[in-house]
């Protein structure tokens, strides 16, 4: 039989962020970037036994964390980098 063996889902945030650099005299842009990232705050897994696994974060903790992933994203270009 055909019948599904595990189920899996998930609850994810997703943030992005667009910035630009704008040269006020022309309105001309100089820089920009964007950065999208995502995180996990809950997820699930069915077996055919039962619920095998549940897992959560908390929204505020994973929000924090966007904010500050997106912002280290775009803010990169400006720090120094040797190589």
């Amino acid at each position: 039989d055909a019948a599904v063996q595990w189920i899996k889902a998930s609850a994810e945030l997703e943030g992005s962020l667009q910035v630009r650099i704008l040269e006020t005299r022309a309105g001309a842009t100089v820089w920009s970037n964007l950065a999208r990232t995502r995180e996990k705050v809950a997820s699930m897994d069915l077996s055919p036994a039962g619920v095998s696994g549940i897992g959560a974060n908390p929204p505020d903790e994973a929000r924090q964390r966007i904010v500050e992933r997106l912002v280290g994203r775009l803010t990169d270009d400006f720090w120094a980098h040797w190589r």
